[in-house]
């Protein structure tokens, strides 16, 4: 088996443990009207996290599990005295308890947030390091020893769970394969976990910190997050100064206040993109029924872009049973099938009422044969070169590999008619690729 199988393979097998406790919330994740926030304090109880090489004023030890705790329920009290009844807040705890890294994620995603805020210290065998990070999950090109130092040490926590050889099959937060296993994993909501990640950066950048970035990596806590999600180190507790700074009453107050600006600017953003949700019901099948017409279905094209929309983002304003098309260099979007006219015009309707003003019904014939070229499912895009014959893709007789710019496009099958496209596709989503999309091709 070479080294190259067998991370794949790793990568797989920890992704799927890692997300089967929210696989089930997932699709109703970001669906609250109110914005709602999950705030979490890194360690706790028997974790006490990173501890100082100095005591605080009291001869006490100083410990990240106390800070964090500390700024996150400064920040929630920032948060609930500013917008009261215009946002949720939920703390995975509020006390000095131990929580498991899968119960983290599991009460964001139980509780549907919209975003998902870690705060932890640092910490290094060189005293004199310093400086803030924020993390988003992802990979960095440039995986350095002291990333991965700073990602084993958080995953470590995973010892002091109850049957973690179990729970996590033999995912080792020691191993540096392992932690590039999860790296290789892109987050689903990249974009918005790297904007909050920004505006946290800036906050502390404007207060004269010392920064250290953005970086990316596999956290177990943020890999299980179902929605934007972001990993805040304050500083590290190795530093002796950076420690009293981090202790002080300033210092919590400034670093909470940071933090709390940064989720006000990414608040007033989510809710001029939520403002549109869409708030009445999907179209009802005819009471009557209805005669259909016979080897003809309509469907209504409401959108053609050049960037890539999941089905269940907001940009879809509430849509559901959407199908995507990527016709070239652009994305076309539809929604709803019906071979009923009654019904057609009513989802014709319910899409305009959404925003989307210029939809417009599209009729397919069952064996009408495209115009020149053919119709292909595309079940991965992906910065990474993989095998046609790699085992991720056992489900399918063959793959087809084409480069496109940075990126690969994997694809399968071959279909002349839209009706046998569809099927393909059905197919590959049954294989549990449900983010594949049909692509037209020239011959």
């Amino acid at each position: 088996m070479t080294q190259l199988t067998y991370i794949n393979k790793k990568i797989y097998l920890i992704v799927f443990l890692l997300t089967i406790p929210f696989s089930f919330v997932y699709s109703q994740a970001n669906k609250n009207e109110v914005f709602t926030i999950t705030l979490d304090a890194g360690h706790g109880g028997k974790d006490p996290g990173a501890i100082a090489g100095i005591k605080d004023d009291n001869g006490l030890k100083i410990q990240e599990k106390d800070i964090a705790l500390d700024v996150v329920l400064r920040v929630g009290k920032l948060l609930d005295e500013t917008f009261k009844k215009d946002i949720k807040i939920v703390y995975t705890r509020k006390t000095d308890v131990f929580i498991e890294l899968s119960e983290r994620a599991n009460i964001s995603n139980k509780a549907k947030s919209s975003l998902f805020i870690s705060v932890h210290c640092n910490s290094a065998a060189n005293k004199s390091a310093n400086g803030t990070e924020v993390w988003i999950l992802g990979s960095d090109d440039e995986r350095s020893d002291t990333n991965l130092e700073v990602v084993k040490r958080e995953n470590s926590v995973i010892f002091l769970e109850d049957d973690y050889e179990k729970k996590y099959d033999g995912f080792d937060p020691n191993s540096t394969e392992d932690i590039i296993s999860l790296t290789l994993m892109q987050s689903k909501h990249y974009d918005l976990s790297s904007k909050i990640a920004k505006l946290v950066d800036t906050k502390f950048r404007n207060q004269n910190r010392v920064s250290r970035g953005i970086k990316q990596s596999g956290f177990a806590v943020l890999i299980r997050a179902a929605v934007p999600a972001a990993l805040i180190e304050l500083g590290y507790l190795s530093n002796a100064t950076e420690a009293a700074y981090i202790n002080s009453e300033v210092g919590r107050e400034q670093i909470s206040k940071n933090i709390f600006d940064a989720i006000c600017e990414y608040k007033k953003e989510w809710d001029k993109k939520h403002k549109h949700s869409i708030k009445t019901e999907e179209p009802k099948k005819e009471e009557i029924q209805e005669k259909p017409i016979e080897n003809t279905y309509y469907k209504i094209h409401f959108l053609t872009s050049t960037e890539y929309y999941e089905p269940n983002s907001v940009q879809m304003r509430g849509l559901k049973n959407v199908d995507v098309l990527r016709n070239g260099i652009t994305y076309e979007y539809y929604y709803g099938k019906t071979n009923l006219p009654k019904e057609k015009t009513k989802n014709l309707d319910y899409v305009k009422k959404a925003g989307f003003v210029e939809a417009q019904v599209v009729e397919y014939k069952k064996d009408q044969k495209i115009a020149s070229g053919f119709y292909t499912v595309e079940v991965l895009f992906s910065p990474k070169k993989y095998s046609t014959n790699d085992d991720i893709f056992d489900a399918f007789d063959s793959i087809e590999r084409k480069k496109i710019d940075k990126n690969y496009s994997y694809t399968f099958g071959k279909a002349y008619t839209y009706e046998e496209a569809q099927k393909l596709l059905d197919k590959a989503k049954s294989a549990g690729y449900l983010d594949s999309i049909l692509l037209k091709q020239d011959k």
